[in-house]
């Protein structure tokens, strides 16, 4: 009997140390509203290309990460408070107080869509003079568009800015009822929305943003945390970790996107 009451109690404070350890564990919460194919849902079996890079190179130094999904605009806010420790999918226009990793996680390719039918193409910034421009509240397209929208935002008749976790499905709706001319958004993202959420009128792609470093999409961390600049760190050198060794673009083919982001060719 003895023996039966301490075998129970080592069983017991095994269990109490696997617990507390499991309490233990390091975790990082990063927050994003949907932008898929960059980040999509949570409990998605491929929750988003950056997600799962940020994933993979923090679970190398057996850290957790935690994904939610909040309205852009409030993500940005609550981690930059220190409520979250990071947010996604963001360029250093997005957010240029926050701490950034060295290597980017994505590039980008902001474009600009219509209504089949309408002839207006982006040319240069000149060309937004002759259309109504829609877009999303706190986004960051590029360092001349966005002085554009923060100049032009209180004229309905150039520039329309619109936030909420369902604002390009908005500005889209918006566009095929003709209260706006053309949506700004990044290729990739419009393109798998349309398959996910196709709109009565066929939209069309009417040029492109040049690719730079504007471009840059990245796992944002908090100003207000003392860990942002070590988990910065990590995350920049497992980024080129699973570069190198073909991690990312085995990730990239969950989504159907090819392996060199900015190779994507001018459309007609």
């Amino acid at each position: 009997m003895i023996r039966f009451w301490h075998t129970l109690v080592i069983i017991s404070f095994s269990l109490m140390m696997l617990v507390n350890a499991s309490a233990r564990a390091e975790t990082v919460t990063v927050v994003a509203d949907p932008w898929c194919p960059y980040n999509c849902a949570p409990d998605s079996k491929h929750p988003g290309l950056i997600i799962e890079i940020v994933k993979t190179a923090f679970e190398r130094h057996g850290i957790q990460v935690e994904y939610q999904t909040l309205p852009w605009t409030r993500a940005v806010a609550e981690t930059r408070a220190g409520r979250f420790h990071a947010i996604v999918g963001a360029s250093r226009g997005d957010a240029p107080d926050f701490i950034f990793p060295e290597t980017p996680q994505a590039t980008s390719l902001m474009s600009f869509f219509v209504k089949e039918g309408t002839t207006w193409r982006y040319k240069d910034l000149n060309s937004l003079n002759d259309i109504t421009l829609g877009s999303i509240a706190d986004y960051s397209y590029s360092t001349e568009i966005d002085n554009y929208i923060e100049m032009n935002k209180r004229d309905m008749r150039r520039v329309q800015v619109i936030s909420g976790e369902s604002a390009l499905t908005t500005n889209l709706k918006k566009l095929a009822l003709g209260r706006i001319d053309s949506v700004i958004e990044e290729e990739n993202v419009m393109l798998h929305h349309l398959s996910v959420f196709p709109v009565n009128e066929r939209i069309v792609y009417a040029g492109s943003l040049p690719i730079t470093k504007d471009q840059e999409l990245f796992a944002a961390f908090s100003p207000t945390l003392t860990s942002s600049k070590r988990y910065a760190e990590i995350l920049s050198q497992e980024t080129k970790a699973l570069l190198a060794d073909g991690t990312i673009d085995k990730i990239r083919e969950h989504y159907g996107l090819n392996k060199q982001e900015d190779s994507r060719a001018e459309k007609p």
